[in-house]
């Protein structure tokens, strides 16, 4: 259960260091904050929402009682799931303060991040 909790968190630091340097670099087209969640705030709640999620592909696939074989179709599942959720989480601005300029910016930032969660997981060994 221990390694579970480090992993949580390694990932939402992932996925946090990310969406900070997509940010950074790409400031007009990745933004976070507004009214009412100040940056830091919007920056830490999306990332978590997101590490959240991505936690809960794998039961929710598993539960349907799909049998997925290879890390070719799971990585291309999490790569779909990442899109998704970066597209959602910027739907939902008055929530978590993330917005972005266009779908494009989702499915290019998805994939970054499912790169990244991929590098992750396989540098702990949690694959």
């Amino acid at each position: 259960m221990k390694n579970k909790y480090a992993n949580f968190l390694g990932l939402w630091i992932v996925n946090f260091v990310i969406f900070l340097v997509a940010n950074l670099l790409f400031g007009n087209r990745v933004v976070f904050g507004n009214g009412i969640l100040p940056y830091i705030v919007a920056l830490l709640v999306t990332s978590f929402l997101l590490t959240a999620v991505i936690f809960l592909v794998k039961p929710a696939v598993n539960y349907t009682g799909l049998k997925i074989k290879g890390g070719l179709n799971w990585f291309l599942i999490y790569i779909i799931a990442d899109i998704v959720l970066v597209w959602v989480l910027a739907r939902l601005a008055i929530l978590t303060g993330f917005g972005i300029s266009s779908y494009l910016v989702a499915v290019v930032l998805g994939i970054v991040l499912n790169i990244g969660q991929w590098i992750f997981a396989k540098a702990t060994g949690r694959m």
